[in-house]
């Protein structure tokens, strides 16, 4: 097996995942709350040495409470947009109820009811983050009824317990705040650069579509004249003409498929199906390998009956360029390896492909996925190989993330959606679906 890693290393996501959130947004909320429930439980302990007339006992149970669900939520799968809607929802109905046992309205830390609706509009959607606003200005309405806090059980004065409060609930907000507003910039940037990357993908667009017809034209004749020939072989009863021929009309048809790629466009073929991915995986990693001429060692670890929507076209495409890339990688190396695991983590499936090899670093590893961006200009690299597999990855409503690091091995990981259907792509069990979609 490959040795552990000593340290971590950089992650990028090449489809369907964010620099900031390469571990899911449920995630980064699940890290937050766990601050914000010690902040909480602190205070609350503290404001009990100070009001003993308190009433800790249900703001306790619901802290226990809470603890059990973000443990609960730590174990469900990768960030989806009605998770994060849902704990934030829960969020702000938990801080509610809290709230209405230890003060309502006129406990300083009522004001962290904003700062959810401020979190909405970091990281979800308008729509959302109405709901949690009409959802906040409910529980508001509600806490003006609340039973005040007990200043008359304070043990100082009560002015100076009300100035330590509001400094308290300001530092806290302050600190949650820019937390926040460093999110916003951050997903800001990204927006950006996804930006700039779409105008770099149109000017592809607009390259490939002024010869995509003539190089189609040719690849069409090739593509009947290989069938054709596949006829003959089977009339001759020639096995070997028969199977080149086979393997030409593919490699014809492959060609095409990348031509349409490249203008933009998802070809009908890329349907979705329930795929044994471990079967799949176990077929054609050693036939890819093979006829890539590896000499190495190469280990397939997938566990039983593990299956994932995906388009077989789209997964087979994705497969063989992060495959042929591993090869690449590891020439140079004394004992080259590459090992593949298909497991299900979670609520997702997910396939790592991990090499031995010399590593990506710097500037390389940051702009990785972009067309005609590669390593290996000066062998012979074009630099989409990574750029079709993110793109089929964004179709299929997969994520795609590299890892590695300048003189180290690198593991790349492709995690498909155990139980959700794609968007965009057409089930082959029932006909529906779009045919072509655009991208």
């Amino acid at each position: 097996m490959f040795p552990s890693l000593r340290r971590a290393r950089p992650v990028v996501s090449l489809a369907g995942g964010s620099a900031l959130f390469a571990g899911g947004v449920e995630r980064w909320l699940v890290g937050l709350r766990w601050l914000a429930l010690l902040g909480m439980g602190s205070t609350t302990l503290l404001a009990k040495v100070a009001l003993p007339g308190l009433r800790v006992v249900p703001v306790g149970a619901i802290l226990v409470l809470l603890v059990g669900a973000n443990v609960a939520w730590h174990f469900v799968a990768r960030a989806r947009e009605r998770h994060v809607t849902a704990q934030i929802l829960g969020d702000v109905a938990t801080l509610g109820l809290v709230l209405w046992f230890s003060g309502g309205v006129g406990n300083p830390f009522a004001v962290f009811l904003v700062f959810q609706i401020a979190l909405a509009g970091v990281l979800t959607t308008g729509r959302t983050t109405a709901l949690v606003t009409l959802l906040t200005l409910a529980i508001v309405t509600v806490l003006a009824f609340a039973s005040p806090l007990p200043w008359e059980t304070a043990r100082w004065p009560v002015a100076l317990l009300q100035r330590l409060a509001m400094a308290a609930a300001l530092f806290g907000l302050a600190l949650f705040s820019g937390v926040s507003a460093y999110v916003y910039g951050r997903r800001l940037e990204e927006l950006r650069a996804a930006h700039a990357r779409d105008e770099r993908l149109a000017v592809l667009g607009r390259l490939a579509g002024g010869v995509a017809h003539e190089l189609n034209t040719p690849l069409a004749t090739i593509l009947l004249a290989s069938n054709e020939l596949v006829e003959v072989g089977a009339e001759r009863g020639d096995a070997e003409i028969e199977r080149l021929s086979r393997t030409l009309a593919g490699e014809a048809k492959r060609a095409s498929d990348v031509i349409d790629l490249l203008r933009g466009r998802v070809h009908a073929g890329l349907s979705s199906e329930l795929l044994d991915v471990s079967t799949f995986a176990r077929e054609l990693v050693p036939q890819v390998l093979g006829r890539l001429g590896f000499r190495g060692e190469h280990v397939v670890v997938a566990a039983p009956r593990v299956s994932a929507w995906g388009a077989r076209a789209a997964l087979r495409q994705i497969l063989e360029n992060v495959l042929k890339n591993a090869v690449e990688a590891t020439v140079d190396t004394e004992h080259p390896r590459i090992e593949v695991v298909v497991a299900n983590e979670r609520a997702d499936v997910v396939i790592r492909v991990r090499d031995n090899g010399h590593g990506i670093g710097g500037e390389d590893l940051q702009r990785l996925g972009e067309p005609f961006r590669t390593t290996k200009a000066g062998t012979g690299g074009t630099g989409l190989g990574l750029y079709i597999s993110s793109v089929l990855a964004e179709q299929m409503q997969a994520s795609l993330e590299l890892e590695s690091r300048d003189g180290e091995e690198t593991c790349v990981t492709l995690t498909l959606a155990h139980g959700t259907f794609p968007r965009g792509l057409r089930d082959v069990r029932r006909g529906e679906g779009p045919g072509d979609a655009t991208n």
